[in-house]
């Protein structure tokens, strides 16, 4: 109840403030103030070197020591994040147009200091399952920052309220980590634990860099490129066709990592399991996909407001884009599972060279449509080194793998082809359009079913039973 309460605060908050501000303040105060959360986003996650999981790991290790030192590495990051953060301002505000909002910028540094004097131990309490006290600071971090920003943003009408929202957060989650903590916070130091934790914290810089890069250089580039006004634009869409895949990505890796566990290395390529996680993985992605293509105008233009209501290229170019981001985590479980890490740093740097394209084709053309078109066409390049690389790595069965990856694309197509000039409010119609593509796409999925000669539904039960009893017996 707590991981899915922690889990859905963290996408449907967000969401809700952005839904408010798209409503109270003008386009280009709301694309500013996205850039501001992007800019705090951005310099948590370059600089995160995993500090709250080596809390986890210290467990009762030291524990004179182990919460002080780490104390002392998060206060001394948090100071320089503040510092950059500071000096940043001018120049960040100057990259967007906008140097009225260089104060602002300056002043997030504020918000990193606050909180590296948050506590650590509802982090260490993960360790023996204890997730209350952790949780509660997250949510109440995002409800507090929802809630100011919202508030102020009826006062000051601009986008200074996404800075109130951002410290208010901060200090909300300083206060609850400390009121859950039975010892008080404190600095402290031991070599040791200091050693462990940044040896630990280290190579996940470079993974966070290119997470950054793929996760909000998109809007850093259009913010940069084509100005505030098209940025909100485009948040008001991308928050509605992005956000919703991370609650189902983690969904999914609650069923398929266990499984991918219980039967091993050689176990999943035998049973075929890896690939019925491909078919999965694709049809609830060309599902979604769909769903977003035909629906997605409407309900942005309900959601948002009138004057977000995107064109059906835009919501095309989203659409092909989501569905080749899940498809970009096709290896991923298995990675996890089996401590192949490097591999998705591998992929997560290759995703992030999409954004170059997506770049180069706003230099050439100066359209929202394109830089998205252009990512989706990096995107695509990704997934075919992705595709080839599970083959080779995990032995996914080749001719099925390339099928259920690439047709769904061709059905995108159609779809776009036949809602292109289709009215956003002529919902009978594009639910007819809806229903159409799902059928040749399940189709699809039966054919390639068929072809591969995998087992039917009541044949995949058996064996999970089976292999279900027999764990049972050797535990």
């Amino acid at each position: 109840m707590m991981i899915s309460l922690d889990a859905a605060s963290a996408v449907a908050l967000p969401f809700v403030r952005n839904i408010a501000l798209a409503r109270i303040i003008a386009p280009d105060q709301f694309g500013l103030a996205i850039t501001l959360a992007l800019a705090a986003g951005v310099s948590e996650l370059v600089t995160d070197i995993g500090i709250t999981n080596s809390a986890m790991r210290q467990g009762n290790k030291d524990s004179q020591n182990a919460l002080p030192t780490l104390h002392t590495i998060v206060l001394v990051r948090a100071c320089l994040v503040g510092l950059i953060l500071a000096v940043s301002g001018v120049p960040l505000a100057h990259l967007f147009g906008v140097p009225e909002a260089a104060v602002s910028f300056s002043a997030l540094g504020l918000a990193a200091v606050i909180r590296g004097f948050s506590h650590l131990e509802p982090q260490r309490l993960l360790r023996d399952f204890v997730y209350t006290p952790n949780t509660v600071s997250k949510t109440s971090e995002q409800i507090v920052w929802t809630a100011v920003t919202i508030g102020t943003a009826f006062v000051v009408n601009d986008y200074r309220c996404m800075l109130f929202g951002i410290i208010a957060g901060a200090a909300a989650n300083m206060i609850l980590t400390r009121f859950y903590s039975r010892e008080p916070w404190r600095l402290g130091w031991s070599h040791g634990i200091a050693r462990e934790a940044l040896v630990f914290g280290a190579p996940l810089i470079p993974n966070g860099v290119a997470l950054a890069f793929t996760s909000m250089g998109d809007r850093f580039l259009i913010g940069s490129f084509l100005g505030l006004t098209p940025l909100a634009y485009y948040s008001a869409s991308s928050t509605a066709g992005f956000m919703p895949r991370g609650v189902i990505l983690r969904m999914l890796g609650m069923v398929n990592m266990p499984m991918f566990l219980r039967y091993g290395r050689h176990g999943v390529v035998s049973s075929r399991i890896i690939d019925y996680w491909g078919i999965t993985l694709s049809a609830v992605a060309a599902a979604y996909s769909i769903a977003f293509l035909c629906f997605g105008p409407w309900a942005i233009r309900v959601v948002f407001g009138e004057q977000y209501a995107p064109d059906q290229t835009l919501i095309t170019c989203i659409a092909l884009s989501a569905y080749l981001k899940y498809m970009i985590t096709l290896p991923q479980p298995l990675a996890l599972v089996f401590g192949e890490t490097k591999l998705i740093l591998a992929s997560t740097i290759i995703s992030s060279l999409a954004l170059v394209c997506g770049a180069v084709a706003v230099v050439f053309y100066q359209k929202l449509s394109m830089f998205v078109f252009g990512v989706a066409v990096g995107e695509l390049i990704t997934v075919l080194w992705i595709i080839s690389i599970s083959i080779k790595t995990y032995g996914f069965a080749p001719r099925l793998t390339w099928c259920v990856a690439l047709f769904p694309v061709m059905v995108l197509g159609l779809a776009h082809a036949m809602t292109t000039n289709i009215a956003i409010n002529a919902f009978a119609v594009r639910t007819e359009i809806f229903l159409f593509t799902a059928l040749l796409l399940l189709a699809g999925y039966i054919g390639v079913w068929k072809a591969a000669r995998l087992p039917w539904i009541t044949e995949i039960m058996h064996i999970l039973r089976a292999n279900g009893k027999a764990s049972s017996v050797q535990a």
